[in-house]
């Protein structure tokens, strides 16, 4: 009998050493420094390729092409890996052993080598004694008869087979050709083949024993990295339909526990992230199931915006949050409703903050009134609350100092595009203008006339801004000026009074002056008669007192310097204009 050749023994695949796992490093995010890692798998190894990058053997075997995975600079064209046999799967193939298969069966029945005929059968009018012998009597066995001659006769495990294999000798009768009892039966050398397509698969996947466990240790630094880097595994094929949905589910667990940890400022570049990690999963449960994760996180930090400061929320917190969510809903990673609740914690912030505050970010309310326009109803809201009385009596008045703060805060608005001097606001500021202007204290008053810089000018910035306030200011201060002389000139009873009444009309003039610098105040002929008037009956009043006869040049010289006030110096004496001078002074 002939012996069937000698057939080699299938190499079983060869899977890289696993990176050892430090306690703690899954925490930090990071491996030991010291590890080197397959730039594909993220196993251990220390072969390189001749441009210097690590890439193990397994994975060199999965590249679509010949080239680098790292700089794209052709394997072959530079000789191949550097380093064989050392470490991740970068040991050398060396022939296997060669294995011996031959069956020294008589039969020769699924060998590779001569096929042994069967024993003739058994047929009527067939004398076996004359046929020739073609095997020993011991390895003969009695045959099945059939009908007719020529016919086939199927062997009892035929219908195993999937297709018939005919081997054995023709009988001498019919010469027909007899199927083999083992003919459909699979052979040792289909179930090797077999076995060795297993292992050829085994070897052309992608071992993500390393590659998972580094997913579940990355940082929201190496994020975008690895979600590149399994977008690329999918695109050249090197991660089929099942190893990337296991990648893909790895990077969503991992992607959620770092959004639900991130801080504010890192939410703002997870937008990319999320938009990369779309375009590789095509959206679905995966991407919804992170923008849940990212709007509960945005709702967390809405209360608690630092992490370890229990602190009350600032401006700049939902100034920031702002522009967190907006940018976010802008790309639809978020809801609207996430959205909303940031605008809605805006709104009552401005509904609640002291004038200092909104002055202090003027800047930030208008981006954020602009990019919201609902917060300008509640904007205006507060500010007219600021324009009213703490408490509602019928002639309550807020002070001079608010009210110059809140002209100031109304003025810097104004300058950065918002427009607030109309409406209902416009009309509350001129009911408080004249109503303080007839109430507030003079010191009050030349505060708000003051010259400097900002914010002391806000009450004379108001009124430049708007028609309606400088003519009601105008106005109002005539008024005032009026009947402050009339009430100075009643107040003087006796000599002792002179000085007192000289001092306070000292100060309507310092204000009138002040006023008509400014361009605020102008005298109109009802006021010049009035005050002429008043001043000329205390002189009269004075001269016809004995008792205030004595002081008779004060009143005098007071009645003067209101007569150049109202009407200019015009032909008054020089010692007349250097009195009014004085009081002036």
């Amino acid at each position: 009998l002939g012996a069937g050749p000698r057939l080699h023994a299938a190499p079983r695949p060869l899977r890289p050493p696993r990176c050892s796992m430090e306690p703690g490093v899954g925490d930090t995010g990071g491996d030991a420094a010291d590890a080197p890692e397959c730039c594909v798998c993220y196993g251990q190894t220390e072969r390189r390729t001749p441009c210097g990058h690590l890439l193990c053997s397994a994975c060199q075997t999965l590249l679509p092409c010949p080239t680098c995975p790292m700089c794209r600079r052709p394997l072959k064209a530079a000789g191949g890996l550097a380093a064989c046999g050392v470490g991740g799967g970068g040991a050398s193939r060396r022939p296997p052993a060669l294995r011996s298969r031959f069956r020294g069966s008589a039969r020769g029945v699924g060998g590779i080598g001569p096929v042994v005929p069967l024993l003739p059968l058994q047929q009527e009018g067939f004398d076996p004694s004359s046929a020739p012998s073609t095997s020993s009597p011991s390895r003969a066995r009695p045959s099945r008869p059939f009908a007719a001659s020529g016919a086939w006769i199927a062997s009892p495990r035929a219908g195993r087979a999937q297709s018939p294999r005919l081997v054995g000798a023709t009988s001498a009768a019919s010469g027909a050709w007899v199927e083999s009892p083992r003919a459909r039966s699979p052979s040792w050398q289909e179930r090797g083949g077999e076995d060795r397509e297993a292992q050829a698969a085994a070897q052309r996947t992608l071992n993500v024993s390393e590659l998972l466990p580094r997913i579940g240790r990355m940082t929201f630094q190496e994020a975008p990295r690895f979600v590149r880097h399994v977008a690329w595994l999918k695109e050249c094929g090197i991660a089929d339909s099942g190893v990337g949905a296991v990648l893909l589910q790895a990077l969503q667990r991992r992607l959620a526990e770092l959004l639900s940890r991130a801080p504010l400022p890192a939410l703002e570049g997870a937008g990319d992230l999320l938009e990369q990690f779309n375009a590789i999963s095509g959206g679905g449960a995966v991407s919804e199931q992170l923008s849940r994760a990212m709007e509960a996180r945005l709702s967390y930090l809405l209360y608690h915006p630092r992490e370890g400061d229990p602190g009350s929320v600032t401006f700049e917190d939902l100034r920031l949050h702002h522009a967190c969510a907006s940018q976010l809903a802008a790309r639809r990673l978020i809801c609207r409703d996430a959205l909303a609740a940031t605008v809605a914690h805006v709104k009552n912030w401005m509904e609640r903050a002291p004038l200092s505050q909104l002055g202090r970010h003027c800047g930030a309310i208008c981006e954020l009134v602009r990019a919201q326009p609902p917060l300008l109803a509640a904007l205006t809201a507060r500010l007219c609350r600021a324009a009213q009385p703490p408490k509602r009596a019928p002639r309550a008045v807020v002070p001079a100092e608010q009210f110059d703060r809140l002209a100031g805060v109304v003025m810097d608005l104004e300058a950065e595009g918002l427009r607030l001097l109309e409406g209902q606001f416009e009309a509350a500021l001129i009911a408080q203008l004249r109503l303080g202007l007839e109430i507030w204290p003079l010191d009050g008053v030349r505060a708000l006339l003051r010259d400097g810089p900002p914010p002391g000018t806000g009450f004379l910035r108001l009124c430049g801004a708007s028609t309606r306030l400088k003519g009601e200011t105008c106005q109002s201060l005539n008024a005032r000026i009026a009947d402050g002389t009339v009430e100075v000139t009643r107040s003087i009873r006796a000599a002792a009074d002179l000085p007192k009444a000289q001092a306070e009309l000292a100060d309507l003039a310092r204000v009138a002056q002040r006023a008509r610098a400014a361009g605020v105040l102008s005298f109109d002929q009802s006021l010049r008669s009035a005050v002429i008037d008043t001043m000329t009956r205390c002189t009269e009043r004075c001269m016809s007192s004995q008792e205030l006869l004595t002081g008779i040049k004060v009143v005098q010289d007071m009645e003067w310097a209101m007569c150049v006030l109202v009407g200019g110096a015009g032909n008054a004496p020089a010692e007349n204009r250097q009195v009014l001078s004085r009081s002036y002074r």
